[in-house]
């Protein structure tokens, strides 16, 4: 009796064992059961080499707090391949390493892989973890883990990852920070991905985020991994966490990809700053069926620190919203140029001092480009889009956003400024949209505090409505000229309530040009709302009105062409327009010249003019013209 109890005991420890084992062979490619811990030794002779691919295949595998597993194999192994098909998520808080030089490791559990907060990684190439059912191998093989039978092991490299099953698993990485060699790849590609207080990191490498939520396939290679394919989309998120570069001496730019159906961004840092060699250009590429939120100091950066370029930003997605503080920028400190940053979607929010910035600093080079095409944008609460010039030879860069519709409000900026201690000019503002509406405090500005001048500004809207001290402003307050602006409006142009409109300077330059063409329904100018053209300045003018422009009676509306505080002459006003009204109550300034054409009856007709030395000298020059 007692010697029977002992055989039992045996065989219940000897499976109590079993099932605790953190790792087991599943017996698919060789012999099956657990392996030795704490620290797991995974040889080539326990799975099967075709070529350069060396294949594992587990029902089993966690790495536990103290633990670590090492596959070694010889040098003619190229890549590492381990799937886990026995339907448990992996747990990996300890240390994951390849021995084998310069092999790719790729591990997949179609159940789900969680990285702990001890987790590591030493492998010698790229490391790509997926939740995929199979990996997709060249030359029609392919490594099922779900269905292990059904695989087909080649010598041909992997070419994609496989989603079939309607439960796509989760990868999570909480508290722990994973990189891989200079140069390589780390790819994350699964369900939904969280990263809580975690690290991706590949230094002059790629990072490759891809979220799938439906069938389909991933490719290996980020640069050609596009999910238009899949029906459905996952869900990114990352919270207080890091992907990309945390240092910058390395020789390589770096390039970080994310694809999903949500990407959701709190208090994170997604950073492919550069610091090494003019000829490298970092990029960072974001595309998200669904939505982007970047909140809480979120930061999308691909700065330059070097003679290097800044890189570039690529987002794509139905609805983008920066809050609370978050920040996309790509610009530049010690002699590169500022990158680009192209931004597609439905609809975008930036609020809550949110910023968007191409810029040089610092000696940097040229500033970037912020092109911007969305259905509808929304800019509030000292909301910024900047592409400026400081301390640098450089001119500020360019902006272009073309909209349905713009709204601007509550101290928001869209500015490309050359700083006082930049010799540049002022950079470009070009928008195009249905409707553009700027309020309380709301500034597009175009300046230059030094030798430069003030950039352009073009507008074309078909409602442009000013109000609440906003401006738009090409303005030199130095020995620059004043820029151009350029408002062609096809509806309705109003501009009330102290908004203002001007293109001139404060120092010694002259004054730019400022153009209304308007066939517009209807313009309204009121409530010691401003146009000028001040010191020199050339022309404001109005084209083929079609209907009206009203200075609201007891409003007290400008046009003008007044100096503010240079050497310049006063500008001169043109106005050409089928019916002009003007009410006793509109004040223009002295000292300015006027000029009207009232083309009514008679389109040849002469044109009339008047210099306005006080305020009834322009009422006797419209009974003169009326």
């Amino acid at each position: 009796m007692p010697f029977r109890l002992l055989i039992i005991f045996i065989n219940l420890f000897s499976f109590s064992t079993y099932i605790r084992a953190d790792i087991v062979l599943d017996g698919t490619l060789g012999r099956s059961g657990p392996l030795s811990g704490p620290k797991f030794a995974i040889g080539a002779e326990l799975g099967q080499q075709h070529g350069g691919n060396l294949f594992h295949s587990f029902s089993h595998f966690d790495i536990h707090l103290g633990e670590s597993a090492t596959f070694s194999g010889p040098n003619t192994v190229k890549n590492v391949i381990s799937r886990v098909t026995g339907g448990t998520a992996s747990d990996i808080n300890g240390l994951l390493r390849s021995s084998i030089p310069n092999a790719d490791f790729y591990f997949m559990n179609p159940a789900g892989v969680m990285f702990g907060e001890y987790a590591q990684l030493d492998v010698q190439g790229a490391f790509h973890v997926s939740t995929a059912d199979y990996l997709r191998l060249g030359d029609g093989g392919q490594f099922d883990a779900v269905q292990p039978n059904n695989s087909l092991l080649t010598v041909a490299p992997p070419t994609a990852f496989g989603f079939l099953d309607p439960n796509y698993a989760p990868i999570s990485v909480r508290g722990s920070e994973l990189r891989v060699p200079d140069t390589q790849t780390l790819s994350v590609i699964a369900g939904d991905i969280n990263l809580t207080q975690g690290s991706l990191h590949a230094p002059a490498g790629r990072i490759h985020l891809a979220s799938i939520a439906s069938a389909g396939e991933v490719s290996v290679n980020p640069e050609t991994a596009p999910l238009d394919t899949f029906a459905k989309l996952g869900q990114i998120k990352l919270s207080q966490s890091t992907l990309g570069n945390e240092t910058y001496d390395f020789e390589g730019a770096q390039r970080i990809y994310i694809r999903g159906g949500q990407f959701w961004v709190e208090d994170s840092v997604i950073n492919a700053k550069i610091n090494t060699r003019r000829d490298q250009v970092s990029k960072i590429v974001i595309s998200s069926r669904d939505a982007v939120t970047l909140q809480q100091d979120a930061i999308i950066a691909t700065d330059s620190f070097s003679a290097a370029d800044a890189g570039h930003i690529v987002i794509d997605t139905q609805r983008l919203t920066m809050q609370r503080n978050a920040r996309i920028s790509s610009d530049t400190q010690m002699g590169g140029a500022a990158g680009v940053i192209t931004i597609q979607a439905n609809h975008i929010t930036i609020v809550d001092k949110a910023k968007i910035s191409s810029s040089t600093n610092n000696q940097g080079g040229p500033s970037g480009h912020i092109q911007i095409t969305a259905d509808t944008i929304q800019m509030m609460g000292e909301a910024q889009i900047n592409a400026t010039s400081s301390g640098t030879e450089h001119s500020a860069g360019q902006i272009i956003i073309i909209t349905d519709k713009l709204q601007m409000a509550d101290d928001a900026t869209l500015d490309t400024i050359a700083f006082a201690d930049a010799n540049g000019d002022g950079g470009e503002i070009r928008i195009e949209a249905n409707q553009l509406s700027m309020t309380d405090n709301a500034w597009i500005i175009s300046s230059s505090f030094n030798r430069g001048q003030s950039g352009p500004i073009n507008i074309k809207a078909d409602t442009l409505v000013l109000s609440g001290e906003s401006a738009i402003v090409g303005t030199t307050f130095s020995q620059g000229k004043g820029g151009n602006i350029t408002l062609h409006v096809r509806d309705t142009f109003a501009i009330t309530d102290a908004a203002v409109v001007t293109s001139g300077t404060e120092g010694q330059g002259s004054g730019g040009t400022t153009v209304l063409v308007l066939p517009a329904d209807k313009i309204i100018i009121a409530e010691v709302a401003n146009i000028n053209s001040a010191s020199e300045a050339k022309n404001v003018v109005t084209k083929e009105i079609a209907s009206i422009l009203e200075l609201a009676k007891q409003l007290g509306g400008e046009v003008d062409g007044s100096i503010f505080t240079g050497g310049g002459e006063p500008g001169r006003v043109y106005i050409q327009a089928n019916r002009l009204s003007i009410d006793n109550s509109a004040v223009l300034p002295l000292a300015t010249e006027f000029e009207f054409k009232d083309c009514a009856d008679d389109p040849t007709a002469e044109k009339s003019s008047f210099q306005s030395g006080r305020r009834e000298g322009l009422f006797e020059a419209f009974e003169d013209i009326n």
